[in-house]
């Protein structure tokens, strides 16, 4: 499928600035920030245990739960090429 018949990209913070997402294994995502470090922040709250987290202990938990999970933070020039190969959805 080519990116004319799947359309463009979603990009739901409506800016034209580059911005990080959060993938699922199974190529679910949703933009989370442009911050990187925000975008772990709501990855994490999507996805993790609820505890408040430190960002240090958020990050770590990316390392190795979100890993197990199959969790990925992606930038957004990635994430349109993910888009436009039918990776994500």
């Amino acid at each position: 499928m080519t990116t004319k018949e799947r359309g463009e990209m979603p990009n739901r913070l409506h800016t034209d600035k580059p911005f990080y997402g959060c993938v699922d294994k199974n190529g679910s995502w949703f933009d989370s920030s442009e911050r990187f470090d925000i975008a772990v922040h709501w990855c994490y709250c999507a996805h993790g245990s609820g505890q408040d987290l430190t960002l240090e202990q958020e990050l770590e938990w990316m390392h190795t739960d979100g890993v197990k999970l199959g969790l990925s933070i992606v930038h957004s020039d990635m994430l349109r090429l993910m888009w436009m190969a039918g990776l994500i959805n």
